[in-house]
């Protein structure tokens, strides 16, 4: 006797999912994460003028299991020291406040942010192309002599939405017992993301030409800062998938931010470090 296959469930259309989503993010009904008290602590220590490394190190101490992981990526190739660090207060000494900082965000991010129920393996692949823009983002700030500390906050958290909408699409997907075409899916994500991810970082209470280049780094009328992020964004997928840089020198965003081709050449010779960032942190 043949088994009777279980009916498939329903495909849920592209614009209903699209009108519920819009309506969720819009109503503010979509859970932001909060940023982890120690993390949070780090940021503000770390924005003073008057930062004390010892106040960094007792905050940090307070969460072992950060301090844990700071060591982890203290004693990586990314940051090669040529003693090897044991100590927490050595990893912040010999760190800096600034790295510091970069480093709790990261370890924060990954554990709140980047994790999705049924998508590790995509959400991941998000993660590690977040701290290579990260990473690239601060080396463009260097040659801008902008902020290096909001060029990587912006990079690390601009495709901040999209695990967060790919958790709430899951969501729905559970309530309604109905499935998501993929394609769909991700032109959703791809829509969307960057709304969400300034609603993020205004719930972090990062600062507003934070918020706005996460908001605007598709767009190309922005700002320096999101047109920096936007760069850094296509110089971190060259990075990671291998790809020709090719013209990516005649970007309209190089344009934008008043980069010679040297800056890019310059830029992409940093491939090694940053590949090295993200083996660290992912």
């Amino acid at each position: 006797m043949l088994a009777v296959a279980e009916p498939c469930a329903p495909t849920i259309p592209s614009k209903a999912l699209r009108d519920e989503l819009e309506q969720r993010l819009g109503h503010g009904e979509i859970a932001l994460p909060v940023l982890p008290d120690v993390a949070a602590r780090v940021l503000a220590l770390a924005s003073r003028e008057d930062c004390s490394l010892e106040d960094l190190t007792d905050v940090l101490r307070n969460d072992p299991s950060m301090a844990g992981r700071m060591l982890e990526i203290a004693n990586s190739a990314a940051y090669s020291p040529k003693v090897r660090i044991v100590s927490l207060q050595q990893a912040v000494s010999r760190l800096g406040a600034s790295t510091i900082r970069d480093i709790a965000l990261v370890i924060s991010c990954k554990s709140r942010v980047f994790k999705v129920r049924g998508a590790t393996t995509k959400v991941r692949e998000i993660f590690r192309h977040s701290v290579a823009t990260a990473v690239v983002a601060q080396e463009i700030a260097r040659t801008r002599r902008d902020s290096v500390e909001e060029a990587f906050v912006g990079g690390l958290l601009h495709d901040v939405g999209q695990p967060l909408l790919f958790q709430e699409i899951a969501d729905i997907q559970e309530a309604l017992q109905t499935t998501v075409d993929p394609l769909r899916e991700s032109a959703l994500v791809d829509e969307l993301h960057a709304a969400l991810g300034a609603k993020l970082a205004k719930r972090w209470k990062l600062p507003p030409r934070t918020m706005r280049a996460i908001r605007d780094h598709h767009d190309p009328g922005a700002d320096g800062a999101a047109c920096a992020i936007s760069l850094a964004d296509s110089i971190a997928h060259v990075f990671l998938t291998e790809t020709d840089a090719g013209d990516l020198a005649q970007l309209p965003t190089v344009a934008a931010l008043n980069l010679y081709p040297d800056d890019v050449g310059a830029l992409l010779a940093r491939r090694h470090a940053v590949l090295e960032a993200v083996q660290a942190y992912a």
